[in-house]
């Protein structure tokens, strides 16, 4: 037998020696084709299920069966995507913010604005130099009269 520069592991492929065939048998056998109803009664009860709490349910209910050939079942006909997703628990914060959005525009409250009574603001970064500097820009400006504040 050939090995490899390091003496222990043999250099040429097993898979391929002669006398060694190797079959790759489909999942939808028809003898599979039984499961096919246990597991779907299985993934429609219990959706959190995965192929392990699902394999150990067919073992309860009489199926002697390996956890490979479920899991392999599992994603040939999809039963992964049945699960559902659980949707989070509304933020209550978030909530509060919904309830009270309107209240919360204080320029629509006022009925006359005068100069400088109401302000916009935004930040933004400059980059200068060919990205050896940056700087911060804070802008002012008057809603009224859009003029920029500032030095």
């Amino acid at each position: 037998m050939p090995m490899d520069s390091t003496g222990f592991w043999p250099s040429w492929d097993w898979r391929r020696a002669p006398g060694i065939m190797l079959s790759r048998k489909k999942v939808t056998r028809p003898n599979m084709a039984c499961l096919r109803k246990p597991l779907l009664e299985i993934a429609e009860h219990y959706p959190e299920y995965g192929y392990r709490r699902t394999t150990s349910e067919l073992q309860d209910w009489g199926y002697p069966i390996n956890h490979k050939v479920v899991q392999r079942l599992h994603r040939s006909w999809y039963l992964a995507f049945m699960k559902k997703l659980k949707t989070p628990k509304p933020n209550p914060i978030h909530k509060l913010l919904q309830e009270v959005r309107s209240s919360m525009n204080l320029v629509s409250r006022l009925k006359e604005i005068d100069d400088l009574e109401v302000l916009y603001t935004d930040f933004a970064e400059v980059i200068y130099q060919k990205g050896g500097a940056k700087a911060q820009l804070m802008p002012i400006v008057d809603r009224l009269s859009r003029a920029l504040l500032g030095s």
